[in-house]
């Protein structure tokens, strides 16, 4: 029974996290996307609201920079890559609301974020409508909860 709570909780999580993802970048999806040509950058960039990319705005200051520094890598991929002795601190200081998420999902949320042809000026483009019906299903989210979203497939 402790395992189902669990993974409730992961649910939840993912669910919260997704659409508080999807409505800050659809206000003003031009400025608050962290894009600087064909790349995003975890840090804030110069622009009206910005606060960084979608795993970035959740990670200090110090963070951000580091994962900027490793060539528009996924943040499992700069931890990764560093040998164990710097790796070990640094994932100690990793929100553990972004830890607890898995880095299969926080993949997925920056491949939503990243991607140019999932957005355009309203908010998510039909690509990054089907892009959110796809994540539901592989995460095994609640398609209630994302109704408002994948209702508008055509």
């Amino acid at each position: 029974m402790r395992i189902l709570k669990i993974g409730r909780k992961v649910q939840e999580a993912r669910e919260d996290f997704l659409l508080e993802t999807i409505e800050f970048y659809s206000k003003d999806p031009v400025n608050l996307r962290a894009r600087n040509g064909a790349n995003c950058s975890y840090s804030p960039m110069d622009k009206p609201g910005n606060k960084g990319c979608a795993i970035g705005r959740h990670l200090s200051p110090y963070h951000q920079k580091l994962a900027d520094s490793k060539d528009n890598s996924t943040w499992s991929q700069v931890i990764k890559g560093l040998p164990y002795e710097e790796s070990l601190p640094l994932i100690n200081k990793v929100p553990k609301k972004l830890a607890f998420l898995g880095d299969d999902f926080l993949f997925s949320i920056q491949r939503l974020h990243d991607e140019n042809l999932n957005w355009n000026s309203e908010g998510l483009s039909q690509l990054g409508l089907c892009k959110v019906e796809q994540m539901v299903e592989h995460h095994d989210l609640r398609k209630t909860v994302f109704i408002k979203y994948t209702s508008n497939i055509k």
